[in-house]
């Protein structure tokens, strides 16, 4: 029989399917949480399958509420939420599980429309590369993120409003558990979506848990590595490389955000009609408290398993990483105080603890970087509770076997149907006429058939017969409404018992009740209403009204016979007339037994639909469910699909061993099968019977619970029981365990691909977490160096896992980064297309605005990877790094940084702006000028010297022998948002510089110039600069006579042929200095002798020429402009010929 069963109501049993990675599980290895609010989101399509491994688990091991669904219900105090631009995550399944309606939020909508929208809001366009996106997008790749990180978080920001509330709702939802919560975000970084919300969505969390009182928020990142090994090696491994590296830029600069509060995190999400902002964050803190990273491959590319199960297994870690962290710490199920609380519980606050005491002790890398995250690694070794529940339940299905094929014998039906039940014609009859009276009660002595009075009129006799028909019609009608349903609950009463009947049991009662080749209850009924139907057709209203008219013909006989001695003629009236009302009640009977019968019919076809028919079907998938599960259990048959855990749990016991078997069979050869059959097929009928939602049915929970409490005798051992079991002496026992700890030591190896030398430089814990009735393995665990230090207990008591923590994880250790680089640089020079909406924030207008292109490279610019970087992607990191390094050390070198307290402090000051400097009166002519002016720049950089309360800090990044400026230096060159600051800065204080120097080297000027220009003025009024008819000479230290000009070859310029003592001026000054020394001296000897008469008029001559060119210089203005000649040079000099000439000769007298 195939029965009936809903899609939903297989896809429930299917959680029990190990065939397709399903297992069962039950109330007996169940535990609670720690009882805080937990909110766990899951980014993109990699996070979301994140999400759907933890919901599995949370499913699979924690204590549930009393919901009709327990098969797919989490714990009351956890709340999921998927958020994705791709619906079809929406339908994804892990284990047969899936996101509810509530649990996932879609972005999607097509890119192509939202950028092609008119007005977008300037919190928008700020950082949108929208022209880009809208050439490069095609129309048929537009319905999600297209892998490209912009459109991911534009996606976002047009259901942000609804975002807002969304989470709004389910925070104020999880308030009821405490104000404490607990926040995972699970995320790809290295696609579209997650790659471009996750610093969003972390940032609103934060902002919307404002309401509690602590906030923990875990971001568990998975690397590119990830993604590539799952899609296989193409051109898309580009993307994902580039994608994966600008998010890896990103997240290394705000996991620092506490570091940089002068930089927050600041972005509005929707504004209203006024254009104010009604959803918008700004945060200090980092993006997460902690920050874990898993990598396709552990260290050394050690790997537990191959390729194809690697994502599966990255997922799986992930799940157990959050259940382990918000798992109770309770020793007991007591309530109260009884229930020991550890303290030093394995919970995500020790975590976050234990992480920041270990990087306070972490060794220095041999390169700068942030070691601020952490990664995990997980083995667990596991009492195969579920596989052990599996074999029992598929051992009892297969010993019920006998039950599909039961069918009742033809004298069992009818027992069932006439005596168990009275569904015959003859019990229905007698039902319906239990209480009904005869026509006339009293016979012939009934007053009516008085004779005297019943020859003047029969009405009496009418109207008594009809006011019985009357009374009879009364009288079936609670028959009908007394025993319809009383009859209905007896029938199913009694189909119950047959279906909980072990000896008999549901395929029985299915055939009972309907059978296509053999008599049964709705054969029967059918039968009694064609029977029905067949006597009434003799009681048609022609028939009856014969009769009647019968009756009326005796009486008319007997009315008109004078005399009736002997009586006769009124009994044939009485009889006939009697017999007329009984066929008038028998039609009436048969009337309402057809309506009973077809009302009853329509019962039990719908109680056989919805509750038989269905429990028939649902047993007949659960036979071949448990059927497989045995078999893959005991190893005859292979899981098509490896359920959760497979890569990660070792078995304690081989489930096809024989000692395994042995115990199993024993432990359900002690108990009482039958009761347990009977006690299974009873609960199922009542549990489904009473479910609402019957097309969903949770036939999983039921069965698991039932099946592992009527054998919890040998489910609930404990592992201390099954080590007895297995190792009989305290020896092997204590052997065994040690040899158990040091095997989860070997492979619970941290899950980040980086080589030993970097691991070396993490600082690694170990947390095991076992069953405290687990007392040879916590000896075990106790007595080993490597876990003694944390051990945490949990009331899961079939397994032991154990957490490998590695702190001070540095992104630059993944031993792909280069590679990640390499591809993001080339990209960047080769293919500029390629890398439009790569960061989610771009100063597409070159305005200084937010630019997230500029930040760091995780690798730095040294290190053991620069001899795998390529020319392309390090020579542009090492230019970007340089650039910033040499302005950290020209401003150290200026003052500008103050290093006095452990950290380096930029002097910024909001008070001095590079319109100060340019306020700086500075006249390059003037001495004075220059002088004031050098002073009121030096005032500027002084200033720029003092540390006030406008300081930036910047955190040093340590290093292997690096010194404290050397670190201070490499803190600056990762902080993007200090960059500003510390340019600004270094801009007022050189501008400031460059006017001091111009300032100088005029004064230094002026000094050099007067004392040329004395020094030729004495040459000629001296006479030794004489002049010879057109010559102006000079006699050397050969006594030869050297012409410095001839104002007759002079070139024809405006400036020389009007101004020739200006071209005499220019060729001394252009002689070589020793000759210019040679006049100088001679000059000098000459002042010591009288100076001769005529080179007195010569001084007189000279002073005049100089004024007469002076005053015709107006003339000669236009044309000097025009040929743009040193017409300031010349008035200068003239000017100081004059002076000097007027001084001398007052001198002379």
């Amino acid at each position: 029989m195939a029965g009936r069963i809903t899609e939903g109501q297989k896809a429930n049993i299917n959680l029990m399917n190990a065939d397709v990675g399903g297992s069962m599980s039950s109330s007996q290895i169940r535990v609670e949480t720690n009882g805080n609010p937990v909110l766990i989101i899951g980014l993109g399509g990699t996070g979301i399958d994140a999400l759907l491994h933890t919901k599995s688990l949370l499913n699979k091991r924690f204590e549930l509420p009393d919901v009709p669904d327990k098969a797919t219900a989490i714990p009351e105090n956890i709340r999921l939420l998927g958020i994705d631009s791709d619906t079809t995550s929406k339908t994804r399944k892990v284990a047969g599980m899936s996101l509810s309606e509530n649990e996932f939020f879609s972005i999607s909508n097509n890119i192509v429309t939202l950028l092609s929208l008119s007005k977008k809001p300037s919190y928008i366009t700020e950082w949108l590369d929208e022209k880009n996106l809208k050439r490069l997008i095609d129309d048929n790749d537009a319905g999600c993120a297209t892998a490209i990180r912009q459109c991911g978080r534009l996606l976002l920001f047009n259901k942000a409003l609804a975002l807002f509330n969304k989470l709004r709702a389910i925070v104020s939802d999880l308030q009821v558990y405490g104000n404490k919560i607990q926040v995972f975000i699970t995320t790809g970084i290295c696609g579209g979506t997650g790659s471009g919300i996750f610093a969003d969505v972390s940032y609103i969390v934060r902002q919307i848990c404002g309401c509690m009182t602590e906030t923990q928020i875990t971001g568990i990142l998975f690397m590119p590595d990830i993604n590539i090994s799952k899609v296989g090696p193409g051109a898309y491994n580009t993307v994902l490389m580039k994608n994966g590296f600008a998010a890896m830029k990103e997240l290394e600069y705000l996991m620092n955000t506490s570091q940089h509060p002068y930089d927050p995190f600041k972005q509005t999400y929707a504004s209203g009609a006024g254009g104010e902002a009604t959803c918008s964050v700004e945060s200090t803190n980092n993006i997460y408290d902690s920050c874990i990273l898993i990598s396709e491959q552990a260290a050394e590319g050690f790997v537990h398993m191959p390729p194809e199960k690697r994502y599966s297994y990255c997922m799986s870690l992930a799940a157990e990483t959050v259940c382990s962290f918000i798992s109770s710490s309770k020793t007991s199920k007591e309530d109260g105080a009884e229930a020991k609380e550890q303290t030093d519980a394995f919970s995500i606050k020790s975590f976050v603890d234990n992480m920041h005491a270990m990087l306070a002790v972490a060794p220095e890398p041999n390169m700068p970087c942030y070691i601020g995250m952490a990664s995990v690694g997980l083995y667990a070794a596991i009492l195969p509770k579920s596989e052990m529940l599996e074999y029992i339940s598929g051992k009892l299905f297969a010993g019920m076997k006998g039950l599909w094929d039961n069918s009742p014998t033809t004298e069992q039906r009818d027992i069932f149907v006439q005596s168990t039940v009275g569904l015959d014609m003859f019990s229905l009859e007698n039902m319906f006429d239990a209480n009904v009276a005869p026509t006339f009660p009293a016979g012939l002595k009934t007053s009516c058939f008085v004779p005297a009075a019943l020859k003047a009129t029969r009405q009496a006799v009418e109207d008594t017969g009809n006011s019985w028909l009357t009374s009879v019609d009364d009288t079936y009608r609670r028959a009908y409404s007394d025993n319809i349903t009383v009859l209905f609950e007896k029938f199913k009463n009694e189909i119950n018992k047959v279906f909980s009947d072990p000896e008999r049991g549901p395929f029985y009662a299915s055939r009972l009740i309907n059978s296509d080749d053999a008599y049964c209850v709705l054969k029967n009924i059918d039968s009694s209403i064609s029977e029905t139907e067949s006597r009434l057709a003799g009681l048609r209203p022609e028939n009856l009204k014969a009769k009647k008219a019968e009756a009326d013909n005796y009486y008319n006989l007997f009315r008109s016979a004078l005399l009736d001695v002997t009586g006769k003629k009124l009994e044939r009236y009485y009889t006939a007339i009697n017999e007329y009302f009984e066929k008038e009640k028998e039609k009436r009977r048969l009337q309402n037994i057809q309506n009973f019968l077809t009302e009853l019919r329509r019962m039990i076809i719908d109680y056989n639909n919805t509750i038989v028919d269905h429990l028939v079907g649902i047993l007949n998938e659960l036979k071949t469910v448990f059927e497989k599960d045995l078999n893959i259990v005991t190893g005859v048959e292979s899981a098509t699909t490896e359920g959760l855990g497979t890569n990660y749990e070792w078995k304690m016991y081989d489930t096809n061993s024989p000692e395994f078997t042995q115990f199993l069979d024993s432990a359900m050869a002690n108990a009482d099968t039958k009761e347990c059959i009977r006690g299974l097929m009873s609960g199922l009928l009542n549990k489904f019977t009473a479910e609402r939602d019957k097309d969903n049915f949770d036939t999983s929970s039921f069965v698991s619970d039932f099946i592992s409490k009527y054998y919890s005798e040998a489910l609930n051992k404990n592992m201390d029981d099954f080590f007895k079991i297995k190792y009989p002496t305290a020896q092997t026992q204590s052997s065994a365990a040690t040899a158990l700890i040091n095997e989860l030591k070997q492979k619970s190896v941290v899950n980040f691909n980086c080589n030993s030398m970097d691991l070396d430089k993490v600082q690694q814990y170990v947390q095991t977490i076992l069953p405290p009735d687990a007392g040879t393995l916590i000896a075990a665990a106790t007595q080993d160096n490597d876990t003694k230090k944390y051990i945490a207990p949990s009331l899961i008591n079939n397994r032991v896992s154990m957490f490998r923590f590695a702190v001070g994880i540095s992104l630059s250790y993944h031993n792909n980064m280069h590679e990640y680089e390499n591809t993001y640089y080339i990209t960047k020079q080769k293919n500029p297309d390629g890398m439009v909406g790569q960061h989610i924030y771009v100063d597409r207008t070159h305005s200084g605005g937010r630019d997230w292109t500029q930040l760091s490279s995780p690798l730095y610019d040294e290190g053991r990877y620069d001899n795998q970087r390529t020319a392309t992607g390090y020579a542009e990191v090492c230019r970007e790094n340089g650039k910033h390094r040499d302005e950290f050390n020209r401003a150290n070198n200026y003052g500008l940084i103050d290093l006095s307290e452990g950290i380096s402090k930029i002097r910024y000051r909001k008070d001095i702006t590079i319109d100060d400097v340019n306020a700086v009166e500075l006249d390059l002519t003037n001495a004075g000028s220059c002088k004031k002016a050098i002073e009121s720049y030096k005032a500027i950089q002084d200033k720029l010297k003092e540390t006030t309360g406008d300081a930036i800090s910047i955190a040093p990044v340590k290093f292997l022998e690096a010194t404290p400026e050397e670190s201070m230096c490499a803190g600056y060159v990762t902080t993007y948002g200090a960059w500003k600051y510390l340019e600004a800065m270094l801009d007022i204080y050189e501008t400031a510089q460059a006017g001091i120097d111009k300032a100088t080297e005029a004064i230094e000027s002026m000094k050099s110039g007067n004392k040329t220009f004395n020094e030729f003025f004495d040459a000629l009024y001296t006479g030794v600069i004489y002049k010879e008819k057109t010559f102006y000479r000079y006699v050397n230290n050969k006594e030869e006579a050297v012409t410095l000009i001839n104002t007759l070859k002079i070139e024809d310029t405006t400036e020389q042929k009007h101004f020739p003592l200006f071209a005499l001026y220019n060729a001394f000054k252009e002689l070589e200095s020793n000759a210019r020394t040679f006049i100088s001296k001679k000059a000098d000897k000459a002042h010591e002798e009288d100076i001769p008469d005529k080179d007195i008029e010569f001084v007189k001559d000279l002073s005049a020429e100089a004024k007469d060119s002076l005053r015709g210089l107006d003339d000669i203005d236009y044309e000097l402009n025009e040929l743009n000649s040193n017409k300031d040079a010349i008035i200068d000099l003239y000017k100081k010929i004059v002076e000097k000439a007027d001084t001398t000769i007052d001198l002379l007298g």
